[in-house]
């Protein structure tokens, strides 16, 4: 997270990947490296890995805010990255 902070995408990218590879199931390290694969340009991956873990966590009997926090999380950023690319396709239109 430091490294994001501090705009050393390259740095970030290296340590997050090497804290899944650490604990696959960290949906924390998951998600921020979902993110920073979308902030270094790399969409396609940051949002299939954000996907992954939404659908992981979601369950389809609880409601938006009963599901847990990392599915909560994963499900704002994917809704906040198909707004930018839904504005962007319209405004090209």
């Amino acid at each position: 997270m430091t490294y994001r902070r501090q705009s050393l995408k390259s740095a970030a990218l290296k340590a997050l990947q090497r804290a899944v590879e650490l604990d696959q199931y960290d949906y924390n390290a998951l998600i921020n490296l979902g993110e920073a694969l979308c902030e270094a340009g790399q969409l396609r991956e940051g949002v299939d890995l954000l996907r992954c873990v939404f659908d992981l966590g979601y369950d389809e009997a609880s409601g938006p805010d009963e599901q847990d926090y990392f599915t909560r999380r994963a499900g704002m950023q994917l809704a906040v990255i198909k707004g930018v690319i839904d504005g962007f396709v319209a405004s090209k239109s």
